[in-house]
């Protein structure tokens, strides 16, 4: 009976998740161009998310705080983290969607195309997939951490928020900064004014 109980959560759980990616293709944005971008952009407080992440800040937390306020003032920062961290992750999808929008042209074609706008946007797909990697690392860590590692009776030690920066080997500074790039270079190509809407976005 448990045998046959977990085969049939398995299949449940496997039509579910079927169901789930056919109505997302049903659902998708059709076509996502340039105009189409700065739109669907969330807004981040990238100055305060580098305040969380700076070692200095931490640091100083742990000098003025008691272990009790510590623990708190940890948590909070960490759900202003991940707040930040569902924000960037989105945005990064949508230049990935664009990305791949740009991508597509080069097989239906398109009149003047240049190798400028194919190579911009592989940048951009690269970098966007390589945050997005980061960014799910990140959400993860910060998730357990909320959960087990800011209650003061749970036998586990108080995190150090600044490890975020780098997990696994994907660096939050250098990953953000190489998707800055790829999002102005190739919203250079199509002008001033949709190069500054989209670095809203970072």
């Amino acid at each position: 009976m448990n045998g046959y109980a977990l085969l049939l959560t398995c299949v449940v759980a496997f039509c579910a998740l079927g169901l789930y990616l056919f109505w997302g293709r049903l659902s998708h944005f059709p076509d996502r161009t340039v105009q189409d971008v700065s739109s669907f952009l969330r807004p981040v407080d990238s100055a305060n998310m580098l305040k969380i992440l700076n070692p200095e800040t931490e640091a100083l937390l742990q000098s003025a705080l008691t272990k009790r306020a510590l623990r708190w003032e940890q948590r909070r920062n960490l759900h202003y983290a991940r707040e930040y961290m569902i924000r960037m992750s989105h945005n990064a999808a949508i230049f990935m969607e664009w990305a791949n929008s740009e991508l597509s042209k080069e097989i239906v074609g398109r009149p003047g195309e240049t190798e400028d706008y194919l190579e911009g946007a592989r940048n951009l797909q690269l970098a966007a997939s390589e945050f997005r990697i980061y960014a799910t690392l990140s959400l993860f860590r910060i998730n357990l951490w909320i959960a087990f590692r800011t209650i003061l009776w749970l036998p586990l030690s108080a995190p150090t928020i600044a490890n975020l920066r780098e997990i696994y080997g994907f660096k939050f500074f250098s990953l953000h900064a190489k998707l800055s790039q790829a999002v102005s270079e190739l919203g250079l190509l199509y002008g001033n004014q949709f190069q500054q809407d989209l670095l809203k976005g970072l």
